[in-house]
Formats: structure tokens, C-alpha cells, sequence
């Protein structure tokens, strides 16, 4: 596990009613394909661009770039993780059949992996469709630094 590494190019995308949200409530927790955390995307925000375009409303939709104090960082791709990741599918395949874990996705599947290893990493990280995808479990980790609509216009808003 790498740690303690900070990012000032993670980027967010969500309607502009989420992203004012986010600013007054903090960023929420999800279960996504990396399991629980907050979802950015680093390096640039194309892959964020692209997942937006298939939102469906009619609402503003805006890039949260953000600041990131990574922390303890698990890499799924690395490649021992990803083999005991593996073996651990088999084991939950083994307990509950394979359809109950298809149906609940990987991400249940990768939060199931944290508990059974005792693992509690700050973030996640895992290269997905050419991109570094993380998903931040300890969300007080993150600061926005801006957010603009999908011209690149900034958004006005207050902490």
C-alpha cells in the first residue's frame, strides 16, 4: 500500500445541484465498481466527461476538481492484490454461488475483500477504460479547488 500522496488533478462530474450540494454537505460515500467512496478520476477529467454525457437531465452538469490527501492507498492492480482479490472471488463464489455476487457487483465484492483482509485503506485505485479511477473512502480527505460547467466556464461558489 502506497500513502500520503497528494493530488490536485482529481476530477469529479455531477449535475450543478449535487456539486452545490457537495459543497455545503461534503462529498457522500457511494458504492460504486471500486466499492464504498467518493469517485474521482485523476490526471484529467475526460473519463468524467464521458460518464456525464450519459446522465440523464436536462440539469447543468459541472467538473468538481478536487484536492486530494490520498492517505493509504490500495492498488488494485498491483498485482499480488489482484491475484488474493481473485482467489477471494472463488471463496465467495464457493460460499454464496455465483449468481448472488454477479448481482451485487463488484464493488460489494471489493468492500466484502477489505472486511475478510482486515484492510482499511484511505483510497482505492484502479486503472478503468485507460484511466486512473480512485474511490476515496475517508471523504475529509478531499477539498474542492474549483468547479466549472462543461465549457470550462467556473462556477461560482462558497465554502
Amino acid at each position: 500500500m502506497n500513502s500520503n500522496e497528494i493530488r490536485q488533478d482529481a476530477f469529479h462530474g455531477t449535475a450543478l445541484s449535487n456539486a452545490l450540494s457537495i459543497v455545503k454537505e461534503g462529498f457522500r460515500k457511494s458504492r460504486g465498481i471500486l466499492g464504498t467512496g467518493a469517485y474521482f478520476d485523476l490526471e484529467n477529467d475526460q473519463s468524467s466527461r464521458f460518464r456525464l454525457a450519459r446522465l440523464l437531465t436536462e440539469e447543468t452538469k459541472v467538473i468538481i476538481q478536487a484536492e486530494i490527501d490520498l492517505g493509504t492507498v490500495l492498488d488494485l492492480d498491483d498485482k499480488e492484490i489482484n491475484e488474493k482479490f481473485r482467489q477471494f472471488q472463488k471463496i465467495l463464489n464457493q460460499r454464496f454461488g455465483t449468481e448472488i455476487p454477479r448481482q451485487l457487483g463488484r464493488g460489494w465484492q471489493y468492500d466484502e475483500f477489505l472486511s475478510e483482509y482486515r484492510l482499511n485503506p484511505d483510497t482505492l485505485r484502479k486503472r478503468i477504460s485507460g484511466f486512473d479511477t480512485i474511490a476515496v473512502r475517508s471523504v475529509e480527505r478531499i477539498c474542492i479547488l474549483s468547479i466549472k460547467d462543461l465549457e470550462g466556464r467556473e462556477i461560482k461558489w462558497q465554502p
